[in-house]
């Protein structure tokens, strides 16, 4: 298969999710730390920096907060996680009911194209929203 240019927002999407991952990473690294004794600790904004020079030797530039990781080792949700809360119409069990329909059409030769399924979504959403559901239905990238 041939490789071709990758999109704009597809760039985006990788690049957050690096940026996730090094936090996580960031944060293993501080917890992690926090079991060794007090004379080996290092402070928060190191082991950041840590975290993106690792990411850099991988050939990936990420830049790795510290209040972001603050933020997040005292229960707090990364812009990532917010966004996938706030941005959908479907919960993920919802999504993967939607998924699991599709394949089992699929599996009996009834491939849907995006418009057949967006109809399908669209008839679900407006079942349980009912009034509130707007006109357009989902929209066009949903």
């Amino acid at each position: 298969m041939a490789k071709h240019a990758q999109s704009v927002s597809m760039k985006k999407w990788l690049a957050s999710r690096e940026r996730e991952k090094a936090i996580a990473h960031a944060m293993e690294a501080y917890t992690a730390k926090l079991q060794k004794p007090e004379t080996d600790w290092k402070p928060l904004k190191t082991i950041c920096q840590e975290a993106a020079e690792e990411w850099r030797e991988k050939g990936i530039s990420v830049t790795v907060s510290t209040d972001t990781v603050q933020r997040c080792l005292t229960g707090g949700r990364s812009h990532t996680e917010f966004n996938a809360e706030k941005n959908t119409w479907l919960a993920p069990e919802e999504e993967k009911k939607v998924v699991e329909y599709y394949l089992a059409l699929a599996k009996r030769g009834f491939l849907l194209n995006h418009k057949q399924l967006k109809f399908h979504v669209n008839s679900l959403l407006q079942a349980w929203l009912g009034d509130n559901y707007p006109e357009g239905g989902v929209g066009k990238n949903w």
